[in-house]
């Protein structure tokens, strides 16, 4: 019994230093992934050695990175442990799963330190001069404003005055959400635009097939009323959406960072645009209340800025096209489709007085299979059964486009054919990057406009599909992402020529605190 005991613990250790040895050398020596499916984003990057790395200690931090995030079989280990724990996370009622029950984000901040008081700008330095390895592209001297501008307009209109929804009461079980006055602001004149194309009707590809998941009636009933969460998301039948909840202080400062850039840029025209999420219009009834509260905070947003900035309204379009049955967000995602992005697009190119190319001259494309972010990041594993077409659409225009890092202008790629055609060999589940890639980039998108108009537009991932829509209206488009830019702002303003900024972004990023302070970085220049 005595030997026997001794060979089991021998046995024993023997198992558990082989498994250890054996995954070990797996793990160095197995071929890592580059690419995240689940994540919808690339991995780190094995990093070089250099000296002034190995002498810092980065390279050995940056490659403790690589090895972390490109474990061999991360996405076997993720769907494994998604299966695990999506019901331990999730809250069934009859038809809706409540997913990540924890108030992370509140209407409001009471701890907030930045919660009264104005915006105060940090002390502007010398901008750093770009790394110019291409001279037509990147003038390293500034020229002048109007240089770029034609006759196109720059005095822009205050704000457009869009009706918002008849009042209702919270227990009515309508289908839309109730909506607050929207605070009045002093219009100035209309532009009068010299665009030699007039914005065109309602595209005639537009697909009109009901959204699945839309009505309670379709999803077996109505689920119970309870309470819940200030965040995380629901699945409600086949669809998944966020729960909504913002700060009024975190709306006040990405609204004075906006105003901000036009004090700091008088002759560029500022816009502004926030994107509802779709739980704003696909709620059961019992939810409507954070629906109202996001709508209602919607009107708030817009109505704080003064005439400096255009506001550009979208909830009332997307609302009309969401009503007709048009497949405006993605239900196995918490974005909007691309459709959603080109009425959206069509409206700023409205207010932004610049021609714009109707939808029938794009060629739609399609993709089945696509299961989104709410399956990669919530675990919603219902919907890896239930996934949707992911439809996209290719410009006619010529492009190039030119891809940077954010962090120091250095060149990664460049693109001469169709903005679009370079990313059409991300996988199924990246379908979303197809129009412009991932976030981390700065893209320089030049185009045949002619219209002497430059746009810069300072976004989320919502405004991924947006460029591709504006390729007729604006000769030059720049896109940059507050999470990953890091250079000076102004600087980029100034030496591109830019006569146009819009801030673009989902309702979650401009009014809560942690991305509006990166817009606030952006516009006190990094």
């Amino acid at each position: 019994m005595k030997n026997y005991k001794s060979f089991l613990k021998l046995f024993f250790v023997v198992l558990v230093a082989g498994t250890l040895i054996v995954g070990g050398i797996y793990m160095l020596f197995a071929k890592r992934p580059t690419e995240s499916e689940s994540e919808k984003r690339k991995l780190t990057e094995k990093p070089e050695i250099s000296f002034t790395s190995l002498l810092s200690g980065k390279y050995f931090s940056d490659l403790q990175a690589y090895y972390d995030d490109t474990v061999p079989g991360r996405e076997d280990y993720k769907e494994i442990s998604a299966n695990i724990l999506s019901r331990m996370k999730g809250l069934p009622l009859n038809n809706l799963v409540i997913y990540n029950p924890v108030i992370i984000r509140a209407t409001d901040e009471p701890d907030d330190p930045e919660d009264e008081g104005t915006f105060v700008p940090r002390q502007i330095t010398t901008p750093v001069p770009f790394e110019d390895d291409d001279p037509t592209l990147l003038p390293t001297k500034a020229p002048e404003p109007t240089e770029f501008i034609t006759e196109g307009p720059t005095d822009i209109p205050t704000k457009e005055t869009d009706p918002v929804g008849e009042t209702q009461t919270p227990d009515q079980n309508t289908s839309e959400p109730t909506a607050t006055p929207e605070p009045a602001s002093t219009a100035t004149p209309e532009p009068t635009a010299t665009a030699t194309r007039a914005p065109s009707p309602t595209p005639t590809k537009a697909p009109a097939t009901p959204t699945p998941g839309k009505t309670p009636d379709q999803q077996g009933g109505e689920p119970a009323i309870v309470e819940y969460p200030k965040d995380g998301a629901i699945l409600y039948g086949d669809r998944g959406m966020e729960l909504y909840g913002g700060s009024k202080s975190a709306m006040k400062r990405y609204v004075a960072a906006m105003e901000y850039i036009k004090d700091r840029c008088p002759d560029v025209n500022v816009y502004s645009m926030t994107v509802p999420l779709s739980s704003m219009f696909f709620l059961p009834p019992s939810y409507k209340s954070n629906a109202t509260e996001q709508l209602n905070d919607l009107n708030y947003i817009e109505g704080l800025f003064s005439s400096k900035v255009k506001v550009v309204r979208v909830y009332d379009t997307l609302k009309s096209h969401v009503d007709a049955g048009e497949n405006i967000y993605l239900r196995t995602d918490h974005h909007w489709t691309h459709l959603g992005a080109y009425y959206s697009m069509k409206k700023f190119a409205e207010v932004a007085g610049v021609p714009f190319v109707d939808i029938s001259e794009y060629s739609e494309h399609t993709r089945e299979g696509f299961v989104g972010s709410f399956y990669s990041y919530f675990g919603m594993k219902e919907l890896k059964s239930k996934p949707e077409t992911f439809t996209y659409y290719i410009s006619p225009r010529n492009v190039s486009v030119n891809y940077y890092s954010a962090e120091n202008f250095s060149k990664y790629k460049d693109v001469s054919e169709a903005y679009d055609a370079y990313w059409l060999d991300v996988n199924t589940a990246n379908s979303y990057s197809i129009a412009m890639g991932f976030d981390n980039y700065l893209t320089i998108s030049n185009t045949d406009a002619g219209t002497g108009r430059r746009l810069l537009i300072i976004k989320d991932s919502f405004g991924n599909p947006t460029p591709s829509f504006l390729f007729g209206s604006f000769d030059r488009i720049i896109m940059i992402d507050p999470r990953y830019y890091t250079m000076d702002v102004y600087d980029l303003i100034q030496s591109q020529g830019i006569t146009d900024v819009l801030g673009l972004a989902n309702i979650f990023d401009h009014t809560t605190s942690g991305f509006v302070k990166l817009y606030e970085y952006v516009a006190q220049n990094r």
